[in-house]
């Protein structure tokens, strides 16, 4: 990252909340149209699997503590504590936030 880069990162860092949040949006409405390179098949399998098994903790830990005799209990591992799942319909599309 060149010296200017890290410079604009640090004065984003500065700024009030609210400012911050103008210039995410903003960079995000000129990202929609930057042309990416498609995802490798690899890119996409890892991304599934590590979707798929961040979806499992709170399964597999539920089911760890039902075969313990623990259920009810909070979840053991700060981690999965943070994980909050939402239907997809509550998750804004990009085309929202333009």
């Amino acid at each position: 990252m060149t010296t200017v880069a890290q410079e604009i990162l640090n004065t984003f860092d500065s700024l009030p909340d609210s400012e911050r949040l103008e210039i995410a949006l903003e960079i995000l409405r000129r990202l929609v149209h930057f042309d990416f390179p498609p995802l490798t098949d690899e890119d996409l399998v890892l991304n599934a699997e590590e979707l798929f098994l961040a979806l499992d903790r709170p399964k597999q830990e539920f089911q760890n503590n039902v075969n313990t005799g623990t259920e009810g209990l909070e979840p053991s591992s700060t981690q999965n504590r943070n994980l909050v799942l939402y239907p997809l319909s509550y998750v804004p599309s990009i085309q929202t936030i333009f």
